[in-house]
């Protein structure tokens, strides 16, 4: 079989392999912000926030947010014309991930080369089917996260060409990041470092960088058009604290992902800024070391930007945000393994079944939080079960008792969740 037959089935079958996987999300209903945001007023919010605010409009009474994320909303509103109901909804969030999961082995193919298929299609699986992955595809509300880390890939994955067809292209697929997720925006100087690092023209590139920089003049034009008001940060003053505390919580996670839980309060220790210390150097000196590198380095440290910047604000650091940087993990991955692999081949075959074994696992784990979805008793149930004050379950249980005449019930699990988070805002 040419290898570029062998190449499109193996991508092929990451991606069925991981759309079957997640199969039993189409079980799952409308959750959490599902019916507040998302699918507000029945489906009839979805138009108008096309063109304006996402929270307000569905949820006057929360006042206005700074999102506007039109493509999401599409996905939402086209879904929901094609069959309204919840099982759209989640067949869109499978195939999105499949193919994320599918192109990003054709990155990691492409960049790492033609010897590097076992190692890539891993590395790929391991990011898709990674226990984090499962709250960006089963919950309806997180494709704004699972549209930003496909783009993300469409970005990194566009086979360079000069000219100005090509940084149209770049623009127009920049562009639609930016209209997922207002983080999105730190994919610019991940693009210019992977110029950089692949050795490219400054004039060859600099068509994409214009390209770049008109999509963003683009989306800030928009925004101020159509009203659209900035994202309320966390006081600037904290960023550092945040960004380094986020680094060393996501990394944590991404080697050993439990509790999975909807609710994961985002709490600052001396011992995490220390760590995201040491781990943002050494990844800035391993780019630095290693060209080849440089890429996936600067999409993690650069993707944590915006998740410190919304966990800072929210106090609350949930799974979804680990989806686009993970993308530069995952490169890593498949980087060391296929390093490995060439240079001590005993290890590298020990290691790539290794990390084989350790994707089954994941793949397991995922399927088994997947139930937890179906219903708003079922995810915060499990999230009670993990941390019985935990204040997202205290609050729905403790309003589903009081709704059924249970009150005495329900303020104890309200008092519960108070007593343990005084702080949050439920």
């Amino acid at each position: 079989m040419p290898d570029r037959a062998r190449t499109a089935l193996v991508a092929a079958l990451v991606g069925l392999g991981v759309a079957v996987a997640f199969l039993p999300t189409l079980r799952a209903g409308f959750v959490w912000d599902d019916n507040t945001f998302a699918l507000a007023q029945g489906g009839r919010h979805l138009a108008a926030a096309l063109q304006g605010d996402l929270v307000a409009g569905a949820s006057p009474a929360d006042g206005p947010s700074g999102y506007w994320r039109p493509l999401p909303v599409a996905t939402f509103l086209l879904a929901h014309r094609i069959a309204p109901g919840a099982v759209a909804q989640h067949a869109a969030g499978v195939l999105l991930h499949a193919l994320a999961a599918a192109l990003l082995f054709l990155l990691l193919l492409r960049r790492l080369g033609e010897g590097s298929r076992l190692a890539a299609a891993i590395a790929a699986l391991g990011w898709a089917l990674h226990p984090a992955s499962v709250e960006p595809v089963a919950w309806i509300s997180g494709r704004y996260d699972l549209l930003a880390g496909l783009l993300a890939i469409a970005v990194l994955a566009l086979p360079f060409r000069p000219g100005p067809r090509h940084a149209a292209a770049l623009g127009l697929l920049f562009l639609g990041g930016l209209l997922s997720k207002e983080g999105f925006v730190v994919l610019a100087p991940v693009v210019v470092v992977d110029d950089r690092a692949a050795g490219r023209a400054s004039r060859a590139c600099i068509p994409r960088w214009v390209a770049i920089a008109l999509a963003v003049v683009a989306w800030l034009g928009l925004r101020a058009l159509l009203g659209i008001g900035s994202v309320s940060p966390a006081s600037p003053a904290s960023f550092p604290v945040h960004y380094l505390a986020a680094v060393t919580i996501y990394l944590l996670r991404a080697a050993w992902p439990w509790p999975l839980t909807v609710s994961h309060p985002f709490v600052v220790t001396a011992w995490d800024v220390s760590a995201g210390a040491a781990a943002v150097l050494g990844l800035v000196a391993l780019g630095l070391r290693a060209r080849k590198l440089a890429t996936p380095v600067a999409l993690v440290v650069a993707g944590m930007v915006p998740v410190a910047l919304a966990a800072g604000r929210l106090g609350q650091a949930p799974d979804r945000y680990l989806y686009l940087p993970s993308i530069g993990l995952a490169w890593l991955l498949a980087a060391g393994l296929q390093a490995l692999r060439l240079h001590r081949p005993a290890a590298g075959r020990a290691a790539l079944g290794a990390a084989a074994l350790l994707v089954a696992a994941g793949a397991v784990a995922s399927v088994r939080r997947m139930p937890d979805w179906i219903s708003d008793d079922a995810l915060f149930g499990a999230a009670l079960r993990v941390d019985p004050q935990d204040p997202h379950g205290a609050l729905h249980l403790g309003l589903a008792a009081a709704r059924d005449g249970r009150l005495d019930e329900a303020l104890r699990t309200l008092e519960r969740g108070r007593a343990g988070s005084p702080a949050s805002p439920r």
